[in-house]
């Protein structure tokens, strides 16, 4: 969709130059990479294949550190899942929450 298209690359535009300004990015003491182990919420997380060497190290790291976080990996998908593999996305997001709510 060529609609969907430029509003994707306006949205990565902007966040680009958002990440250029350095007043605006609140950085955390200490950094949430070394507190992974504290999180106690359920999560998903989602690894897509094709995306950046740095996200897919991210996704890695977070998978393995988050305890009892759940992994799902979508090797031929790039950023935007849910825009590329909308069914399977909506199916796994929903088995997630599904199992979340019936741990409640």
């Amino acid at each position: 969709d060529p609609q969907m298209r430029r509003r994707m690359v306006q949205w990565n535009l902007e966040n680009y130059e958002a990440e250029q300004e350095a007043e605006q990015v609140q950085r955390l003491d200490p950094p949430a990479v070394g507190r992974l182990a504290e999180v106690n919420v359920p999560t998903l997380v989602i690894l897509v294949r094709l995306d950046t060497s740095e996200t897919n190290a991210a996704s890695d790291m977070m998978a393995a550190e988050i305890p009892g976080a759940k992994a799902h990996v979508f090797p031929d998908v790039a950023h935007m899942v849910s825009l590329e593999k909308p069914k399977e996305f909506d199916g796994l997001l929903a088995d997630f929450l599904e199992q979340v709510d019936a741990t409640d």
